[in-house]
C-alpha cells in the first residue's frame, strides 16, 4: 500500500533560494556544475534537500544525486549517479559512502526522481535505503535524508519515518 508523500514547507533563506533557482536547470540537465553552485550551502530541513534536487522532477529516466554534507547541514560536495532505466536506478552503497568518507563528510542526503509521477518510495527504495543507512552507520556516517521527486510532489524518508 502506497503511503501519502510527506512534506514539508521549504526553506525562506533567500541566498539558499537564489543559489538553487541557479542551479536547478543545471541539475535537470545532469550537469555537475550543479554541483560547484550548491557547495557551501546549508540543507536544514528536508524541504530544503527537497528545493535542491528538484530539478530532477523535469528528467524521463531515474536519476540518482547525492550531497555529503558536514555537521552544520553545509554541503561539502555534490555527485550524480546514473542516469538509470526508465523506472529504476542502482543506489550504489559502497561508492556513495566512499565519497561521503573522501569529502570528510558527517553524513549524507541521496535523491531520486520518478518519472512515472509518483513521489511515493518503492518496496526496492526502501530497501536500498536500509542498507545504505546501516553501512553509514557502520562507518560513522549518517544517511540524513532520502528524497524521491516526482512531478509536483516530493517524499522524503526521514519525514516517514523510514530513517
Amino acid at each position: 500500500m502506497d503511503e501519502p508523500a510527506a512534506q514539508a514547507k521549504p526553506s525562506r533563506n533567500l541566498h539558499f533560494r537564489q543559489i538553487v533557482d541557479k542551479s536547478r536547470f543545471a541539475i535537470g540537465r545532469g550537469s555537475l556544475q550543479a554541483s560547484q553552485l550548491m557547495e557551501g550551502l546549508r540543507i536544514l530541513s528536508p524541504a530544503d534537500a527537497f528545493t535542491l534536487f528538484d530539478g530532477l522532477a523535469e528528467q524521463d529516466r531515474e536519476h540518482l544525486w547525492s550531497a555529503c554534507i558536514d555537521r552544520d547541514g553545509t554541503v561539502l560536495a555534490m555527485r550524480r549517479d546514473g542516469p538509470g532505466e526508465a523506472f529504476s536506478t542502482a543506489l550504489p552503497v559502497s561508492s556513495l559512502l566512499g565519497e561521503a568518507l573522501a569529502c570528510r563528510a558527517w553524513g549524507l542526503i541521496v535523491a531520486h526522481n520518478h518519472p512515472d509521477g509518483s513521489a511515493n518510495p518503492s518496496a526496492q527504495d526502501i530497501r536500498a535505503t536500509r542498507r545504505l543507512a546501516e553501512g553509514a552507520q557502520a562507518l560513522g556516517l549518517r544517511l540524513i535524508d532520502h528524497v524521491v521527486v516526482a512531478d509536483g510532489a516530493w517524499t522524503s524518508f526521514r519525514l516517514m519515518g523510514l530513517l
